[in-house]
């Protein structure tokens, strides 16, 4: 028996098609792919989705801290060692929040792919290269 989302999708059968358009005979077509591949993308779009709000406070926290640490330089209380390593922090943090952006729009192009957005039926996918 089919089984409706709220969203419009329907899963029938291991696949999933939007609800038949009563004005349009045949549309859509299902997709022929197996549920867990929707469901994986879903699941890695909302943990990306939630590093990516600890990496941005990450990045937020590193910010301040160099902040900190070039008033501190000015000061004279401290060497330009520290402002170079606070640098460096606030580097690691912007990379990793980067990449974590990229897993997020990666993750909605997996959805896309597994609701049929686009793609031919039988095109190959790499999910390493997002290709």
């Amino acid at each position: 028996m089919p089984r409706a989302s709220r969203d419009g999708w329907v899963h029938r059968g291991g696949q999933w098609g939007a609800r038949p358009d009563e004005s349009r005979p045949g549309h859509p077509v299902l997709i022929d792919l197996p549920e867990s591949v929707l469901e994986d993308a879903l699941v890695a779009h909302r943990r990306a989705r939630e590093a990516l709000v600890e990496q941005g406070a990450a990045v937020r926290a590193s910010r301040e801290a160099l902040g900190i640490a070039e008033l501190r330089y000015t000061s004279g209380l401290t060497n330009y060692l520290d402002v170079l390593d606070t640098q460096r922090t606030l580097l690691a943090a912007e990379v990793a929040e980067s990449r974590t952006r990229l897993a997020q729009l990666m993750a909605v192009v997996q959805i896309y792919r597994a609701l049929g957005g686009g793609w031919e039926a039988g095109a190959d996918w790499d999910k390493t290269s997002g290709r």
